[in-house]
């Protein structure tokens, strides 16, 4: 007969072929089947413990799949929350996401916002080719879009406008005061020698008008002294007087 020592040393080992592989750290297992700690369902045993894997961001569907950031446990499936989609590697709400704006992967233009889902321009500005413009003050789309202004110009309420103190003449803005090709006014040109001056074309210190141009009838033979007064040939002009060679 054998005696109590015996008896309980056998029914140790009887109790831990049952447990299999459990031992004393799976507590909250309810079962152990074929050596192995077995839970519950939705619970699968993790490590050392059961965890709900239909809802565990850390264990979502099978022990170590981790759900991204940003993402939740459902139904062992991670996903997004109501109101935004998986792009990449995170969830966003795509009505509002400048990067992916209505759809993953579709990004917004510099200056756009995402709006209910389509990129816009801010109020205020207008969208040209691929950028938000202020067609009030944008000189390359001046009043709506590709309306370039000229160089020199400034765009002011929508208009291609001159600075102050320069005039608008064909494509360029100029100062009609000293400009000798737009003398006082638009396509008024001074002559040869001449230099405009306050918007009046004039000969250069030292020269007179002659007829329509500017000569110095100190050297000029055919208005030597002045004007109209020719030296006859081979005669020379010097200093005011016709002097024969």
């Amino acid at each position: 007969m054998r005696g109590p020592r015996t008896q309980l040393a056998a029914l140790i080992a009887l109790f831990a072929a049952m447990a299999g592989s459990c031992g004393e750290v799976a507590l909250d297992a309810t079962s152990c089947q074929d050596a192995a700690c077995a839970c519950p369902a939705p619970f699968a045993y993790c490590k050392d413990r059961c965890i709900d894997v239909s809802s565990d961001r850390d264990n979502c569907g099978a022990c170590g799949t981790k759900c991204s950031p940003g993402r939740a446990c459902a139904a062992g499936r991670c996903e997004c929350k109501e109101g935004q989609t998986f792009c990449t590697d995170a969830c966003v709400d795509t009505r509002t996401n400048k990067s992916h704006c209505g759809l993953c992967g579709n990004p917004c233009g510099e200056g756009l916002s995402c709006i209910e889902g389509q990129c816009q321009c801010p109020p205020g500005k207008t969208l040209c080719a691929d950028r938000c413009a202020d067609t009030r003050t944008d000189p390359a789309n001046c009043g709506m879009c590709d309306i370039r202004c000229t160089e020199g110009q400034t765009c002011m309420e929508g208009q291609c406008q001159c600075p102050a103190g320069r005039t608008q003449c064909l494509d360029s803005c100029v100062e009609t005061r000293n400009d000798p090709a737009n003398c006082g006014d638009c396509g008024v040109r001074c002559g040869e020698g001449f230099s405009c001056s306050e918007g009046q074309c004039e000969c250069r210190p030292g020269r007179s008008v002659c007829l329509d141009a500017c000569v110095d009838t100190r050297r000029d033979p055919m208005n030597c002294g002045m004007c109209g007064i020719a030296c006859a040939a081979p005669s020379m002009c010097m200093e005011g007087a016709c002097v024969a060679p």
